[in-house]
């Protein structure tokens, strides 16, 4: 798969988690906030008011595992309907629902994280975003049109990928060159989008951030990263700023960077170094928490091309960084040598 085809892959991902998340925690707000209401005014208040509260009670619940089934029938799951009537029937036996519900909420958001299969919904309304902001003829949107109903999703995906490059190409002729625009992690792309992906790095900007004695740093803003790397990957059509959060791992970067020897491993012809984003501990929008998320790794030039070629591009929807780092710590900043990875 393209690295344009495997971007709107993850973008329709995205997107659909995202939308199964704002919907999820909806109706549990509503159900939660119903609930608590009717316990609290049940003994006093009028049998009819109680009965008003208690129909949206029952529809929030009801709707938990409606959203719950969906996302299940989205990520796959053929069988979605009866896998969760069986908890939403079972939650109304004494107290049950004080544990099913949380374990249904919890079970189908990892899997909605795991997922990686498109839903044919998912993907439609992509296609008709792009078909309206590129403006396609009649022609060309029933062709698109005509794939989806097929079930052909690679080509949909590619076909997707054409317009985006029709769309650059019109820029272009407009004089708007949009690779001349380096594209940001954490501003123009998702920090979730490049979790566990790996890059080579190409410069780094050390953005006015001044080391000092004792290792102490000094950022010129407080609003802003340490600095940046200058990095590309198959994943992306263009090199990326890939800012450096972590105070740890611009001391590292600075290192790599005023050594002759290791700056050799990122110049020379031999050899690249390689750097993954895997945080410890994930927060929201794929953000680190605490400890340093970077990781670098020395090995001979051409592997990350062999990595994300390998399997029929295997890693580009499931990456497997380990086979290349290792092991992952975090307690100790370091550059690594893998001299023959295993890919």
């Amino acid at each position: 798969m393209s690295a344009g085809n495997e971007l709107i892959k993850r973008e329709v991902l995205r997107a659909e988690k995202n939308a199964f998340i704002f919907r999820l925690f909806l109706v549990l707000a509503g159900y939660v906030g119903t609930t608590l209401w009717l316990n609290a005014i049940r003994q006093s208040a009028a049998l009819w008011f109680v009965w008003v509260l208690i129909v949206p009670q029952l529809l929030f619940y009801l709707s938990i595992f409606v959203v719950c089934s969906m996302r299940a029938k989205q990520c796959g799951y053929r069988h979605a309907f009866w896998l969760i009537l069986v908890p939403c029937i079972a939650s109304r036996v004494n107290d049950w629902e004080l544990v099913l519900i949380p374990a249904t909420v919890v079970i189908m958001l990892v899997l909605s994280e795991r997922n990686q299969k498109i839903s044919a919904q998912g993907l439609r309304a992509r296609a008709e975003k792009e078909m309206r902001t590129l403006g396609l003829s009649p022609d060309e949107v029933e062709s698109v049109l005509e794939e989806l109903r097929s079930g052909n999703q690679d080509a949909v995906l590619q076909r997707l990928a054409e317009i985006q490059e029709q769309q650059r190409a019109g820029l272009l002729a407009a004089g708007v060159d949009v690779r001349a625009m380096t594209p940001e992690i954490g501003r123009d792309i998702e920090w979730t989008d490049i979790v566990r992906h790996v890059f080579r790095v190409l410069e780094f900007d050390r953005g006015g951030t001044i080391i000092g004695p004792g290792d102490t740093v000094k950022a010129s803003s407080l609003f802003k990263p340490y600095g940046y790397l200058l990095a590309e990957s198959p994943i992306l059509n263009q090199p990326v700023r890939l800012p450096i959060v972590h105070r740890d791992d611009f001391l590292l970067t600075a290192r790599v960077f005023d050594s002759p020897e290791l700056l050799e491993a990122v110049k020379g012809a031999e050899t690249e170094l390689l750097v993954t984003y895997v945080p410890k501990h994930k927060l929201p929008r794929g953000l680190a928490g605490g400890l340093h998320p970077l990781h670098y790794v020395i090995t001979p030039r051409g592997t990350l091309d062999r990595y994300y070629e390998v399997g029929n591009d295997m890693h580009m929807g499931s990456p497997a960084p380990e086979k290349i780092f290792g092991a992952f710590v975090w307690d100790e900043v370091r550059v690594q040598f893998n001299r023959h990875p295993e890919i």
